[in-house]
């Protein structure tokens, strides 16, 4: 869409624009970096880009707009006159001769031959005073940054990484070191807005009831009719709202693992051990499933909660438990898709673990339910169906 508004602007409207302004703004529009004035060829520059040689001598001369030459050279503008002033004024050199003055009066002709005459009256002014700031990193302004020196200012910069506001979350431990590398491998299973939230809890900037005890009147209570302050722990997993959401999950998911899962193992995805039948039967995609979980559910409880806040709704479980389960759904069914689309060796592996896992869990299997996995798949799905399910979960 903005591709074609651009497309239409440049090539529709901003030419009526330019042809249909008025003379003081044609005497008084610049020329070096004018987008409408470029260079012919397979990749048009502007003057200022071309490198014309007589360019440093205008420059020198505060020389920029069409009211500048023809101040000085009069009107109409000829390549003897401005060559003769030119050179009157210190330049010197076959740049300022008169072929090449006819070829730079030639280039800015689009800009000249509208201007009949000169309007009277006032203008604006040549120079405004201003201020420049500029982003320095490293000694690199930030227009000449690249991805390479990035990534050089990235693995040389000592600076420690800021710690993680654990204790503000309810969490104990700090989480491993891979904990990030971990949740982009993941996150490429689910929609953005699920990974969005999940990255903005793990760096607590959700603005809970907790945060906003200095605003005068603000809600600060649990919304779920708790008589405790709300905490992004009480609100995502001790608020008994909240523990009825997760525990038709967390009843199945347990099984699977050998250690508990606690709100720490909920924020961060650490302190998580698979039990060894686990780990051998359903492998990968045990994790993924577990993270679905994860991320979807956190997400259904922080929107309903923002609707009880400011849309007046009331706590309804039930309709949660029916989104959480709707979505778990799609990002399932996308997965499954993704599996089949894997022209690899380990997808078909991938895919066995995931049947098997997924005729476990109470979850709409994207399969017919015929107990072989190898049967399903043998029409593979289009990348545009996994994004349209998405989209409309």
């Amino acid at each position: 869409f903005w591709h074609d508004v651009l497309f239409v602007w440049n090539t529709k409207l901003r030419k009526r624009i330019v042809r249909n302004a008025s003379m003081f703004d044609k005497v008084t529009t610049p020329f070096l970096d004018n987008v409408d004035i470029r260079t012919s060829g397979s990749k048009p520059k502007t003057l200022s880009a071309r490198h014309l040689g007589i360019i440093k001598f205008l420059l020198r001369l505060h020389l920029y707009r069409p009211a500048d030459l023809f101040e000085l050279c009069g009107h109409p503008l000829t390549a003897a006159i401005l060559s003769r002033e030119l050179r009157q004024r210190g330049a010197s050199g076959r740049v300022t001769s008169e072929g090449f003055c006819q070829t730079f009066i030639s280039e800015i002709a689009s800009l000249l031959q509208p201007i009949t005459t000169l309007p009277t009256g006032p203008q604006q002014p040549l120079i405004y005073p201003c201020a420049f700031h500029a982003w320095v990193f490293d000694g690199y302004d930030i227009e000449d940054l690249s991805v390479a020196i990035l990534r050089g200012l990235i693995t040389t910069t000592k600076t420690e990484a800021p710690k993680l506001p654990i204790h503000s979350l309810g969490v104990e431990k700090n989480p491993p070191k891979d904990i990030w590398s971990r949740d982009i491998k993941m996150n490429k299973h689910v929609l953005p807005v699920n990974a969005d939230l999940l990255y903005r809890l793990q760096h607590n900037a959700l603005y809970v009831g907790f945060r906003l005890q200095h605003v005068d009147g603000a809600a600060t209570l649990c919304h779920h009719g708790c008589d405790v302050v709300e905490t992004v722990a009480h609100l995502f997993w001790y608020c008994e709202f909240a523990a009825d959401v997760w525990s038709e999950w967390l009843t199945v998911l347990q099984r699977y693992f050998d250690s508990p899962i606690e709100w720490g193992t909920i924020v961060y995805f650490m302190d998580i051990v698979p039990t060894e039948h686990a780990k051998n039967a359903f492998g990968y995609s045990l994790f993924v499933i577990f993270h679905i979980v994860r991320v979807v559910v956190l997400r259904c409880l922080w929107t309903h909660r923002n609707d009880i806040r400011f849309h007046g709704e009331k706590p309804n479980a039930i309709a949660v438990k029916a989104r959480v389960h709707a979505l778990i759904d799609l990002h399932v069914a996308a997965f499954w898709e993704v599996t089949l689309l894997k022209a690899i060796r380990q997808s078909s592996r991938v895919r066995s673990q995931l049947h098997a896992l997924l005729r476990e869990l109470p979850v709409t299997a994207p399969f017919e339910d015929d107990g072989d996995p190898s049967n399903h798949g043998t029409e593979e799905p289009t990348q545009d169906t996994t994004g349209t399910n998405l989209a409309r979960g």
